[in-house]
């Protein structure tokens, strides 16, 4: 569906497969081919109506999924449409939205600036991917500076600088940061927490695990981490009633009208008494999945 003054321009690189708009909206476009016919005329028929590709929101905004033979890349959305309707916007450069929701992804909302250190901030090349990413003592992933060949319009080769680029982050549902780092084309994913306790904290021994001291796992300073055994970890600060308290939430059983049938002290003892097995009780219970029965269940 078109909105008024929405400008749609083909994505560098998928030209005719996908297109990005100035009111941060992409899609497929419309796919036509031309068909001869014996009698000399010829139609154009469209094999494919364009359609909105759906996004994905994360921890540091939207994002898409580009796909190109065998290839899937995602991409920031900010950055797409920045790139494609933005003045002044240059490789490396950092996105960043005027009015502070990550939300919204107008190009009269985003503008630009070149990545600068946090105060006290130190970098470390990352263990087996060097000279193409470096982890801070402040948690944060940048790609390394480099230089690249391009064609400059008079067809001269030549060589430009790209800049570091701070790298996004994921959140996993356990609350915890994971970062996507690529080489010869291969993915791989890391938590955040580790990564920096490997390059920045001392301590580590083969089995240990990372302990967040202040208890938020989305602090991943060098100096809110810490090795430690894994009993260590389960007993530290307030986890022992932090576990407690999830493992005694209050369980309602309604029918499938979402009548009140009975509540249960916790998702155990809802599953001895009806008879349930606990583990789906709990998917059921957070959503994670739908029951198969004739009964609804949640946590209160």
């Amino acid at each position: 569906m078109e909105t008024k003054n929405e400008i749609w321009r083909d994505i560098e690189g998928y030209e005719g497969r996908y297109q990005v708009s100035n009111l941060g909206r992409v899609r497929y476009p419309d796919t036509w081919i031309t068909r001869p016919y014996p009698n000399g005329n010829i139609a154009n028929i469209r094999t494919r109506k364009g359609s909105i590709k759906s996004l994905v929101l994360n921890s540091y905004g939207y994002s898409v999924s580009l796909n190109k033979g065998n290839k899937r890349k995602v991409i920031p959305l900010c950055e797409l449409v920045a790139a494609h309707f933005c003045n002044g916007y240059e490789e490396g450069m950092q996105v960043t939205h005027i009015d502070g929701d990550i939300t919204n992804n107008r190009a009269d909302n985003l503008s630009f600036k070149w990545m600068e250190d946090l105060p006290g901030e130190q970098w470390k090349p990352i263990k087996n991917f060097e000279g193409l990413y470096e982890v801070s003592n402040m948690g944060r992933f940048r790609s390394v500076y480099k230089y690249k060949n391009t064609i400059v319009r008079n067809g001269t080769p030549t060589i430009i600088p790209v800049r570091p680029k701070l790298l996004q982050l994921d959140k996993t549902r356990a609350g915890y940061y994971h970062v996507v780092l690529y080489k010869e084309a291969k993915r791989h994913e890391y938590s955040v927490h580790r990564l920096v306790a490997l390059h920045f904290c001392e301590g580590y021994k083969h089995g240990y695990v990372v302990n967040h001291k202040d208890e938020d796992k989305s602090n991943n300073k060098a100096d809110n981490l810490e090795w430690c055994t894994q009993l260590y970890n389960h007993r530290y600060g307030t986890a022992i009633q932090r576990t407690a308290e999830s493992n005694w939430k209050k369980v309602a059983q309604y029918d499938l009208a979402g009548n009140l049938i009975a509540t249960y002290n916790s998702a155990r003892e809802a599953a001895k008494v009806t008879g349930y097995n606990y583990v789906s009780l709990c998917e059921w219970c957070r959503g994670k999945h739908t029951s198969k029965n004739k009964y609804r269940w949640a946590y209160i």
